[in-house]
């Protein structure tokens, strides 16, 4: 099992993922989100979490050529894509950048196929929540 801490935001958010240690942290660039971060907040949050910590950016309908700059620059390991992409969106990505993107299943496309990922937020109390996810095959 991989667990994921998203929406982190804060300082202190990185200081408990740091003490908790999941697989991956979840970065949101959404501006309507008020866990929205910056690349800048980004950059430096990811520099103070531990080697093993994987980084995934959480977007909705974003340039694609920001998305791209966030994994190129190692800002980000992983894109997950909330929005209106197309199967031929995510394997432009995958193609630029040769790091793993993949979109909820709110945007099911057909090739992909359904895996169990648990997504754990310090914002809900320690609840864990299991989130179907679609990833490329």
């Amino acid at each position: 099992m991989k667990v994921k801490m998203c929406g982190l935001y804060r300082p202190e958010d990185i200081a408990y993922a740091n003490e908790v240690q999941p697989d991956y942290v979840g970065f949101v660039f959404y501006e309507k989100s008020h866990r929205a971060v910056t690349k800048e907040q980004a950059a430096e949050y990811r520099k103070k979490l531990l080697p093993g910590i994987r980084t995934v950016g959480v977007f909705v309908n974003e340039d694609p050529k920001n998305i791209i700059e966030l994994l190129e620059e190692g800002i980000l390991d992983v894109a997950q894509l909330h929005g209106d992409e197309t199967e031929e969106d995510i394997q432009y990505l995958q193609a630029v950048c040769h790091k793993p993107c993949f979109c909820t299943a709110k945007s099911a496309i057909s090739g992909f196929y359904v895996q169990g990922c648990y997504c754990v937020s310090k914002n809900v109390l320690g609840q864990v929540r299991m989130h179907l996810r679609i990833f490329m095959r």
